[in-house]
Formats: structure tokens, sequence, C-alpha cells
């Protein structure tokens, strides 16, 4: 299966099971993101999932999404922009030097 592949799968996972794709274990399709302080988890192609088997290599993809409450007791999972953890490693953020701001 292909890269695109790989992330359709574990999107379309997310839309299908919900929460249930969620856990703390190397096989589980999604993990919590820890530093969070909102229900926020990235999807995970490797180490290999249900839903990626055979991604057993670089890119290392973390596809963060947050849930977010709807009213009714319905939920929405938002997915975010894809990072490759390959050399990137926990660094996601966008530094910016000491007395810049980020606003243009």
């Amino acid at each position: 299966m292909d890269l695109l592949g790989d992330v359709m799968a574990l999107v379309g996972a997310l839309e299908e099971h919900g929460h249930h794709i969620e856990g703390y274990q190397d096989g589980d399709a999604s993990h919590p993101i820890v530093t969070s302080r909102f229900e926020l988890f990235a999807l995970r192609r490797t180490p290999p999932t249900i839903y990626t088997p055979y991604a057993d290599g670089p890119p290392v993809l973390r596809i963060p999404y947050v849930w977010f409450d709807i009213g009714g007791g319905g939920e929405v999972a938002v997915v975010m922009l894809v990072g490759d953890k390959t050399k990137l490693g926990n660094e996601w953020g966008i530094r910016v030097p000491s007395g810049r701001s980020r606003a243009p």
C-alpha cells in the first residue's frame, strides 16, 4: 500500500471507529499527545497498526486530530496537518526567535 493509502486508512479508521482506535500500545493506531490539555491525539502510521500493517519504515507520520463536543452527546474529530517524524522527531512546532511575534 502506498503512503496516501496508509493516510486514508488511518483517517477512515478514525471516521469509522472513533475513540476505539486510541490507546497507549505500539500497535494502537492512535495515541494521546501527552503535552496537550485537550482531547488531542495523533494517528500513527508507524509502528505498523491493523490499518497500516505494511508501514514499517519512514516516513514516520503523525496525523494530529482533536475532538470537539458538538452538543447533544455528539463529537466531531478535526484532523490537522500531517507531520513526518523521521527527521523532526518531536520538534513539530515552528520556532520563533525571542522578541519576534508570530503575527505578520
